[in-house]
């Protein structure tokens, strides 16, 4: 084996990694143009842009989002326990299903490539249920009472 080939085979690799390796290690910036697109009692569908300066290859996104408090109670009284859940997309777009009505939730959305971006945070509010008219409330047709005497 020529010593001179190996060399410098070593040398062109050690630099090509010198050059690439600080690039790679650059988080992406932060995702744009964030738009809740449909909002229900129980979910909400979120859009966004991909970063300007996605620094890599955006693997996925991150999604995470938290319950902050029922928007019908004074001071959120009544809430159990905040809870917090990840999910993970690779496109654009998600829908979050299964929560709570007439709630407000904080959501965070971060890119991907080898390391997190920056998070973009903001609100969202899911629609109060219908109120029922009072023809649809149960009504007390008739009172009987018994007596133990």
């Amino acid at each position: 084996m020529n010593k001179n080939v190996s060399c410098n085979h070593l040398y062109t690799l050690h630099s090509l990694i010198f050059i690439i390796k600080p690039k790679l290690l650059i988080a992406p910036s932060e995702i744009n143009d964030v738009r809740i697109t449909h909002t229900t009692t129980t979910s909400f569908a979120v859009q966004w842009k991909p970063p300007l300066k996605q620094n890599g290859n955006i693997t996925r996104y991150i999604i995470k989002y938290k319950h902050v408090k029922y928007l019908g109670c004074d001071n959120g009284e009544g809430m159990d326990d905040e809870f917090e859940k990840t999910i993970y997309e690779e496109g654009t777009s998600t829908v979050l299903r299964d929560l709570l009505p007439y709630s407000e939730y904080v959501l965070e959305i971060v890119a991907f490539t080898i390391m997190d971006g920056k998070p973009v945070q903001f609100n969202v509010k899911t629609s109060a249920t219908e109120t029922p008219e009072a023809s649809e409330l149960p009504a007390v047709i008739d009172i009987v009472s018994y007596s133990t005497d």
